[in-house]
């Protein structure tokens, strides 16, 4: 996804910005880096690790442990649910309000992020019942979940992008065009961070919840 990402963002640029063999450089980086990814997956998969969690699951889809709350009312409990990771989120916004420092901060977004999307599908299982109201809620934590997917593909990139302006440097390459695009995405993170402001003061309205009272 990274190195789509950076083949559009560097097809978009005009020529006279892409200096030297930037496209190829990227793409070769990121064909080493899905490789070797690759391997690691194949790996983990002929694991006994791998076999012992396979077991584990057809266990339980055979013999599910249900506890006294599988017969309550559907709607009471996956509502309860819903508030209980809506609670987690809000203190996850909180902390990264909280955050000392850029670098903290985007470390902290990342959660909000993953938070966003545990209360999302958790919410998306009680569109039946909670209707409009409900998708509405999930469209809002979709959006808020979406802008910090991309403050998070920016952040994560630059320092690629770093490494790869310095690899360029000592190959005796013009690194130039590698220092533009880190530029270009430290600008995308910051929009991404005004674009959260916003959502999350949408996603956050009391209204929007009200369908879980």
């Amino acid at each position: 996804m990274m190195r789509d990402r950076l083949a559009a963002v560097i097809t978009a640029q005009p020529a006279e910005l892409v200096l030297g063999p930037v496209a190829r450089r990227v793409d070769a980086e990121f064909d080493e880096i899905y490789r070797a990814a690759q391997a690691r997956v194949l790996e983990a998969l002929e694991s006994p690790r791998y076999f012992a969690a396979v077991d584990d699951l057809d266990r339980v889809a055979a013999g599910p442990p249900w506890t006294a709350r599988a017969y309550e009312h559907a709607g009471d409990v996956l509502a309860q649910r819903v508030r209980h990771d809506w609670k987690r989120l809000r203190d996850q916004v909180a902390a990264a309000e909280a955050a000392s420092g850029s670098a903290q901060y985007e470390e902290r977004l990342h959660e909000v992020r993953k938070a966003a999307k545990r209360v999302r599908y958790a919410a998306e299982v009680m569109t039946p019942i909670g209707g409009g109201s409900a998708k509405r809620f999930v469209k809002a934590m979709k959006r808020l979940q979406s802008v910090l997917g991309d403050h998070q593909d920016s952040v994560v990139v630059q320092p690629r992008l770093r490494e790869l302006g310095i690899r360029a440097h000592l190959d005796g390459d013009n690194a130039f065009s590698y220092g533009y695009l880190h530029a270009l995405e430290q600008s995308r993170a910051a929009d991404a961070e005004v674009r959260y402001a916003s959502a999350w003061r949408q996603a956050s309205r009391k209204k929007l919840r009200s369908w879980l009272a």
